[in-house]
């Protein structure tokens, strides 16, 4: 997916930058785009394996909304990959809905789902202790405590 979506970076790259940030002590961010045409369910699951395997301490994913002058915005519209026509007007997307087809079949909840699977899983809970315990940040701590919790209550 990296390749059709141009970037210029491995995946082994990745993972070692993210090394890097966490051995210079920086908490990392990390955000991904799904949804995109051709997206599969195994191209999606490369991506939550990278999500997981990267222990960012805050992970986004968001929906491809193709803007407009953008070279998948010309593809969505040739190949009439649109969800809904109504779409295609917007100046730009919510990152959460849908708008593009894709044999992944992706939808708001999977995303929402995928991402909950990430924070509740025990190495993040692991590492995001070892970055609030000497953390003055009322955020990071609170965050901390209902990952903790969550881990706690729910199977995974």
């Amino acid at each position: 997916m990296l390749k059709k979506k141009k970037k210029s970076i491995t995946v082994p790259q990745v993972k070692k930058a993210f090394k890097n940030i966490y051995n210079a002590g920086i908490f990392p961010t990390s955000f991904y785009i799904v949804g995109w045409p051709s997206e599969t369910k195994e191209t999606l699951q490369d991506t939550i394996d990278l999500a997981k395997d990267t222990h960012a301490l805050r992970i986004r994913m968001g929906n491809l909304y193709p803007y407009k002058g953008t070279e998948i915005r010309k593809e969505v519209d040739e190949k009439k990959l649109w969800v809904d026509e109504k779409y295609k007007d917007m100046q730009y997307g919510d990152h959460e809905t849908p708008v593009v087809k894709n044999s992944a079949n992706i939808t708001k909840k999977l995303v929402d789902n995928v991402v909950d699977n990430i924070y509740c899983s025990a190495k993040f809970i692991k590492k995001l202790k070892q970055f609030t315990e000497n953390e003055k940040d009322p955020i990071l701590k609170k965050t901390y405590t209902k990952y903790q919790n969550e881990l706690k209550t729910k199977k995974y």
